[in-house]
C-alpha cells in the first residue's frame, strides 16, 4: 500500500469543493497550515467554518491522532509592537465577530530577545465619525497633522537623550501609493516638510 502526506497551506482560504476532495484522501496523513484571521477576503469562495470546525476538534495533546500545533511565538517584531496587537484585537476579534477567542487562543507572544529595548511609549488611537461625503484619508491626514503640530508646539522631549521633537521624527506608513497626494497636499497646508518615499511603480 503506497503511503501519501497530505499538505495544506493556506487552509483557511479553502472552499467546500477543496474540503470535500481532503475529506476523500485524508486519513492520518493530513497537515493543515493556516491562520482563520486571514479569512477575511472570501478568496475562491473559502468557507473560514471548515478551519474553525477543525480547530476547535484538535486536541493540544500530541499524541492525539489530530493535534493541534499553535504558532504564537513572534521572533520577528519587538514587544512593544506585539502587546499593541493583543491589546487591539483582545477587544476586537471575540466568537461573534470573526468567530475566535482571540484572547484566549489566538495571543502573540514576543520570543525575540536580541531585538534591543525600546523607550516604552504610550500609544495612542484615534476614533473618530466624519460626514458621508469626507474624502476619509484627508480627514485622517489632517488628524495627524494637528497631532504633529500640538507635539511640536507643546516641545515634547523623546529618546535616551530627552531632545525636542522634531519633524524628521515621524513616519506616516501608507498601505497605499495612491494615497501620497492626498496626504502630501494636506502636509503643505499645514506647512510641515514631508518627504515621500516608495517603489519604482508609483509617481512619488
Amino acid at each position: 500500500e503506497t503511503y501519501y502526506e497530505i499538505m495544506v497551506d493556506e487552509y483557511q482560504d479553502n472552499n467546500d469543493i477543496q474540503e470535500m476532495f481532503l475529506n476523500a484522501f485524508a486519513k492520518d496523513n493530513l497537515s493543515l497550515v493556516g491562520d482563520v484571521k486571514q479569512s477575511i477576503y472570501n478568496f475562491r469562495n473559502s468557507n473560514p467554518s471548515n478551519f474553525l470546525n477543525r480547530f476547535n476538534s484538535y486536541s493540544k495533546d500530541k499524541n492525539s491522532k489530530d493535534f493541534l500545533i499553535s504558532l504564537d511565538k513572534n521572533f520577528r517584531s519587538h514587544t512593544n509592537v506585539i502587546d499593541d496587537i493583543n491589546m487591539i484585537f483582545d477587544d476586537l476579534i471575540n466568537l461573534d465577530f470573526g468567530g475566535i477567542d482571540y484572547k484566549k487562543d489566538h495571543h502573540l507572544e514576543a520570543k525575540n530577545s536580541s531585538i534591543i529595548n525600546l523607550e516604552e511609549k504610550p500609544t495612542s488611537y484615534y476614533l473618530y465619525e466624519k460626514e458621508k461625503n469626507v474624502n476619509s484619508i484627508e480627514f485622517e491626514a489632517r488628524i495627524i497633522c494637528e497631532d504633529i503640530i500640538k507635539r511640536i508646539n507643546s516641545k515634547e522631549k523623546i529618546g535616551p537623550s530627552c531632545k525636542e521633537i522634531a519633524f524628521d521624527d515621524f513616519a506616516l506608513l501608507c498601505d497605499r501609493g495612491t494615497r501620497f497626494d492626498i496626504v502630501a497636499k494636506v502636509f503643505e497646508e499645514y506647512h510641515i516638510p514631508i518627504k515621500i518615499e516608495t517603489d519604482a511603480n508609483n509617481k512619488f
